[in-house]
């Protein structure tokens, strides 16, 4: 499950993003928000060969959340 992620032009128009950050940044152990590409490589992981074995898993891409 992904956590806080700074592709902010996606939600701009819907909240004021960066508010949100600076709420959420202080709680985020490695101090700061995460990048799409740190997120894409697990999902392309879990939608390839190397992970056909796998039936249930809970991948914390969080920065130490």
């Amino acid at each position: 499950m992904p956590g806080y992620v700074t592709d902010e032009d996606d939600v701009a128009d819907l909240f004021d993003a960066a508010a949100a950050l600076d709420r959420v940044l202080p709680r985020i152990p490695m101090g700061r928000a995460g990048e799409p590409d740190e997120i894409a490589p697990a999902i392309g992981w879990l939608l390839g060969a190397d992970s056909g074995y796998v039936t249930g898993a809970s991948i914390r891409i969080a920065g130490g959340l």
